[in-house]
């Protein structure tokens, strides 16, 4: 991977870039020329897709763990969230069922 850089993304806003690479076969490369296929932001759109596909994944896997989670949680603690969450407009979950980082 090469060293990152910084430039301004489509959305406005300064992100840092690092360079990607990968052998393909040479009549590829041709046919690319061949047809004006810009590769870069070919590569960026996939990869981002892919990216994007994943992260869904793993946010259905946590939607379907969420109700083994939740009737792990007692009423009082239903309670003291929906008072935090009313009061703060945020609510600290209980520890017992915050996502583990594994």
């Amino acid at each position: 991977m090469g060293k990152p850089n910084t430039g301004e993304h489509a959305l406005g806003c300064v992100v840092g870039y690092t360079r990607v690479s990968a052998k393909i076969p040479v009549d590829l490369r041709e046919k690319l020329r061949k047809y004006g296929v810009r590769v870069g932001p070919l590569i960026r759109d996939v990869l981002e897709r892919e990216v994007r596909r994943r992260e869904l994944e793993e946010e259905d896997k946590d939607m379907e763990d969420a109700p083994e989670r939740l009737r792990k949680i007692s009423n009082e603690e239903f309670a003291r969230i929906i008072r935090e969450t009313r009061d703060t407009g945020r609510a600290t979950p209980p520890a017992k069922t915050r996502p583990s980082n594994s």
